[in-house]
């Protein structure tokens, strides 16, 4: 083998191992809210508030207006909005507070408070839960039950005084699927 050939082969292997690790860098060069480079090492509280933070009320009220739209709620997309945006900063302090231990029951019990009460509030002013506008889906329980119906499904609540008194709740290390 020649000393070129050599070469060209050690040029080849680099690229292939340094490649892979650049990809990644790349795709976030477009995203304005891209963490730093150190960022993996963050916990998931520390990215929320990273994001929160970079978050401004301009970028999400034209989500707000959309959701409404697709919705077809009659509410103020300005107001929708800052609300969203008290029960982010209060969720996000909810679950500082609650890792913090039994010293801070108070304050967490004061903040879980609040989230209901904007709950509330948006719940009076959209007609929907903030999670059920956040998922664009409206809860619909009949026509949940029509569909079990259509499906096979037993709706054990209209037969006779039955009730289904199960529960059933997962959890994960994933934020997202908590909810």
């Amino acid at each position: 083998m020649t000393q070129r050939a050599k070469a060209r082969r050690i040029a080849l292997y680099a690229l292939l191992v340094v490649a892979p690790c650049l990809v990644p860098a790349l795709g976030y060069a477009a995203d304005s809210r891209a963490p730093a480079l150190g960022s993996p090492l963050m916990t998931p509280i520390d990215r929320r508030e990273a994001d929160l933070a970079q978050r401004r009320r301009e970028d999400v009220m034209p989500e707000v207006a959309k959701r409404i739209a697709e919705l077809g709620i009659a509410a103020s997309a300005g107001e929708l909005t800052d609300l969203l945006g008290q029960w982010e900063r209060r969720t996000l302090a909810f679950d500082q507070c609650r890792i913090g231990g039994a010293e801070k029951a108070a304050d967490c019990r004061a903040l879980a408070a609040d989230l209901a009460r904007i709950e509330a509030v948006f719940r009076d002013r959209s007609g929907l839960s903030v999670r059920e506008f956040k998922s664009g889906r409206k809860a619909t329980p009949e026509r949940d039950a029509a569909r079990a119906a259509r499906i096979g499904g037993r709706n054990l609540v209209g037969n006779s005084g039955q009730s289904c008194t199960c529960a059933f709740t997962v959890y994960s290390a994933d934020r997202w699927m908590n909810r």
